[in-house]
């Protein structure tokens, strides 16, 4: 680990730790855009993180962003910080510039005619905060971005369990600058941020532990704390060999440019992991951890919503299967053993 992206992350930790209070996320998740941690984010440059200075980006590679995300997954933060990232990306695998403030991606169905762009999409995340929002289009055979403001979009504000937002938007023939690529951004938008979610999980879920481990230390049944009962070691040393795994997935994705397979890998494992570490976690806490005084529901309900997001781990399961077998009988061993 490079000392630049120590001190990256060791800069994120420090501002989600000082402003990304529970009653910051609450508010965020009432419907009140988080103004000031954003500035203050901007103001360091992390939300550009990973992006090339040559199309507006803070610099850094990769693994400098998925740092950022995964501090973000542990504090829960209401932002689009993933997402801002994944639409950079984008643009600037385009070779266009990357406008300042928050943006998004939108996948759904959308068509291009006459350089005008039509179409809807559904659960677009923070829609309805961003300045910019990304969208994959292509025919088949010519493969683009259009690149399209916030004000040109009919949103139609929606929330997901965990109350961050994803909103539907409605295109009607607005014209949008659109940048060509070689690639397919539909499938590159699918991996990034299933390489985004992964590091965030992981992030939420070392959190998840953490706490659950501090609340049975002082919690007290019948003169002693709960974390003295067999019982409870048992369940939190699962706990914690479910997150210990999680975060080795999210490990291998913490370099210069992880690969398909590292990402189908990571995303397939922390997704597994999260009903049983939620449910262990609720198990320790009682009853008092489903209430939304206590910021363990903050986790667990991204968790739930994030594992669904950009492939859940049957999905991914699925596609790794599908790599192997068209390997061939010959290669399939091989392949398996080659990830020991």
């Amino acid at each position: 680990m490079s000392e630049q992206h120590e001190l990256i992350r060791e800069t994120a930790e420090r501002v989600f730790s000082d402003l990304c209070t529970k009653e910051l996320v609450d508010s965020a998740e009432a419907g009140e855009w988080p103004t000031g941690l954003w500035t203050t984010l901007a103001e360091t440059g992390l939300p550009l993180v990973g992006l090339s200075e040559e199309y507006a980006g803070s610099g850094g590679d990769t693994s400098d962003m998925l740092a950022v995300l995964r501090e973000a997954g542990r504090f829960c933060v209401p932002l689009p910080l993933a997402e801002t990232y994944l639409a950079g990306r984008l643009i600037e695998q385009c070779g266009g510039q990357i406008p300042a403030g928050p943006m998004t991606v939108a996948t759904g169905n959308f068509t291009l005619s006459g350089g005008r762009l039509s179409g809807h999409a559904q659960s677009v995340p923070f829609a309805r905060d961003c300045e910019t929002i990304v969208v994959p289009v292509g025919d088949g055979e010519t493969s683009a971005i259009a690149i399209l403001p916030r004000s040109d979009a009919e949103i139609e504000r929606r929330r997901n369990l965990a109350g961050e937002a994803r909103d539907g938007i409605v295109v009607n023939g607005a014209r949008a600058p659109i940048l060509t690529t070689s690639s397919d951004p539909r499938e590159d938008l699918l991996v990034w941020g299933a390489m985004t979610r992964s590091v965030m999980m992981s992030g939420a879920l070392s959190s998840v532990l953490e706490m659950s481990v501090s609340y049975a230390l002082e919690r007290a049944q019948f003169g002693r704390p709960i974390a003295k009962f067999q019982a409870i070691q048992q369940q939190l040393a699962v706990l914690a060999g479910e997150v210990a795994a999680s975060l080795r997935a999210a490990d291998s994705l913490l370099s210069a440019d992880p690969d398909v397979l590292d990402i189908a890998i990571a995303k397939s494992r922390i997704g597994e992991a999260v009903a049983p570490s939620t449910e262990i976690a609720h198990q320790v806490h009682g009853a008092i951890g489903y209430t939304l005084d206590h910021a363990l529901n903050l986790r667990t309900r991204r968790l739930w919503c994030w594992r669904e997001e950009h492939g859940n781990e049957a999905w991914w399961q699925r596609r790794l299967a599908r790599g192997f077998i068209e390997q061939g009988p010959d290669r399939l061993w091989p392949g398996i053993a080659a990830l020991a």
